[in-house]
């Protein structure tokens, strides 16, 4: 599981970066801002602490991480 979270985690944080990069509008940057939050429930070094294991156990950390890069295509906007 750790090692499927370190992958979500470095991908959706690079998918960050290249949508803040390639794409100025602020459409661009609530993607990104998403993509920002999706690698930081994944990543388990932020979440090994007492405080912060508690709010949430890996597999709810996970599936959130999958419920935002599932709805990502709903955020896209239509391509003309």
């Amino acid at each position: 599981m750790a090692a499927i979270s370190w992958i979500i985690c470095v991908c959706a944080f690079l998918a960050a970066l290249a949508c803040h990069q390639d794409m100025p509008s602020l459409m661009g940057w609530h993607l990104s801002l998403g993509l920002m939050i999706a690698s930081l429930l994944c990543c388990p070094i932020l979440w090994r602490g007492p405080v912060m294991s508690n709010v949430l156990t890996g597999k709810q950390r996970f599936m959130g991480c999958v419920a935002l890069i599932l709805a990502l295509p709903l955020v896209l906007p239509p391509v003309i």
